[in-house]
């Protein structure tokens, strides 16, 4: 369970990196033309990818990680 604990964690981290330079690329604005414009693209699409990845990989794990929380063994505590 450790490994889907760390894969779903990674996409969540994944999502809001690529979120966050998504909206930064948004409130930069679009350059007039040349090679701002071209790293201005370069940044909206790993952002785009970031996020996309990260999204898909969190929704894939979130309900395994769910069903392996809810399914699993419970150790009963010592009183004392």
């Amino acid at each position: 369970m450790r490994q889907i604990r760390i894969a779903f964690f990674a996409g969540l981290i994944s999502l809001v990196v690529g979120a966050g330079l998504l909206a930064l690329a948004f409130f930069l604005g679009q350059p007039a033309g040349g090679a701002p414009r071209v790293l201005h693209n370069l940044l909206a699409l790993a952002a785009l990818l970031l996020a996309s990845g990260g999204g898909f990989l969190a929704l894939s794990t979130g309900p395994v990680l769910l069903v392996c929380l809810l399914t699993s063994p419970r150790v009963a505590r010592r009183k004392g």
